[in-house]
């Protein structure tokens, strides 16, 4: 298996390009739909009941910064918070997808605005466990030293 580091140069190649990486099985391939509608419908229209419903009461979520959370209550709770530093965060991409059986991954082109109005482009990749149409497991990390750089300095 070749792991690829995707740097800003990378991932617009891969952009370019339109490179896909997609699932072969029809659970996998439901469940990508699922995590498009997942980041697409839901979290960049902050449709919270629609992002309630594509997970399990009891999800269990690896956060960026390693810290766990259990149940839908208390990531939702999270994400808020979260979202309060930034005047808008939206995913305007998923440029590469893979899913095996009932785990996804999706790598999301990000943009943020900083509450000074600075715009922020940055990677993320989600992957995730799914049961029954709904998100069970989910880990996520974040490639962007501008959004790493951004959240220090305004903590510090």
């Amino acid at each position: 298996m070749e792991i690829i580091v995707l740097n800003r140069r990378r991932f617009d190649a891969l952009e370019e390009r339109k490179i896909i990486a997609s699932a072969s099985d029809k659970l996998a391939i439901t469940n990508l739909k699922l995590m498009d509608q997942l980041y697409f419908e839901a979290w960049n229209k902050k449709d919270w009941e629609m992002f309630r419903r594509l997970h399990t009461k009891n999800v269990v979520v690896i956060n960026i910064d390693g810290t766990k959370t259990i149940g839908i209550d208390e990531y939702l709770k999270n994400i808020k918070q979260g979202l309060d530093t930034f005047k808008s965060l939206i995913v305007k991409a998923h440029p590469i997808r893979i899913g095996s059986d009932n785990w996804t991954s999706a790598v999301g082109e990000i943009e943020l605005t900083t509450q000074d109005n600075k715009k922020i482009t940055s990677l993320m990749c989600t992957a995730a466990r799914w049961e029954n149409n709904q998100i069970a497991e989910e880990h996520l990390s974040q490639n962007g030293n501008a959004l790493i750089e951004y959240i220090t300095n305004s903590y510090t």
